[in-house]
């Protein structure tokens, strides 16, 4: 209920609103998803695949001491549950010739990603799906985009057991250092949720076709930012704080 009072917060009328709770790898709620959507609104215009995760739960494993099932988690929420909604909803999207975009991550660069090797595998993976879905889809009027999110002030350290303070410090970590981010701005959810708009959006973007947008602040030119070992600066900015 939390992105409906969201949605609401920001001008959508309550009736323009559909929640659907469940776990988006689960086929049933992925189902649920479009058929209520449809049953609700008529038809199905624009697809935007957001859900996603670098882990199964607080876990302090990072790297290659990640298990093979946080590995399966990954995958399933990342890459194979996207597949999987796409082809429930495909036929919907070409009755309404309609929108795809994806959301995948800077992670998924030809960078080597030490710190979330799984994580970057199923972005990485995901972009190819996307490129590969965009020749196909293309024929029946549907265009599909993605765009690569950098680091973007969320809630998701709060979720996760951080306070307001210490995500705070966080932030001022990276930030003091061009080597992280050469903009020395964090990214906001209005940020990506603007260019998700205008790639979904075929006044605006009709000649793309397959594009992955990187929005990051630069800092993929540098690549330190994803080298970042995050849990180490989490566990220093908590020591700091007390």
């Amino acid at each position: 209920m939390e992105a409906k009072n969201e949605a609401i917060a920001a001008g959508a009328k309550e009736r323009d609103v559909l929640t659907v709770i469940g776990d988006l790898r689960e086929e049933k709620v992925q189902k649920e998803l479009v058929d209520r959507t449809v049953e609700k609104f008529g038809k199905l215009d624009i697809l935007i695949h957001n859900a996603g995760g670098a882990a199964p739960d607080m876990t302090p494993r990072q790297g290659f001491q990640m298990t093979v099932n946080d590995y399966d988690y990954i995958m399933e929420l990342n890459l194979r549950a996207i597949v999987s909604l796409t082809n429930l909803a495909r036929e919907h999207l070409i009755k309404s010739k309609g929108e795809i975009v994806v959301v995948s991550s800077i992670a998924a660069l030809p960078h080597g990603n030490s710190k979330m090797p799984y994580y970057a595998m199923s972005k990485a993976g995901l972009d190819q799906y996307m490129r590969a879905l965009a020749v196909e889809m293309i024929e029946h009027g549907v265009r599909v985009n993605g765009v690569n999110p950098g680091i973007v002030r969320t809630t998701i350290g709060n979720k996760q057991g951080a306070t307001s303070e210490v995500m705070e410090q966080v932030e001022q970590f990276i930030l003091s250092d061009k080597n992280f981010l050469p903009s020395r701005t964090i990214g906001l959810p209005e940020d990506i949720a603007k260019a998700i708009a205008f790639l979904a959006d075929r006044n605006s973007s009709s000649y793309i076709i397959g594009h992955s947008l990187v929005i990051d602040g630069g800092s993929n030119l540098i690549n330190t930012l994803m080298q970042m070992d995050f849990v180490k600066v989490l566990k220093l900015t908590q020591q700091q704080s007390q």
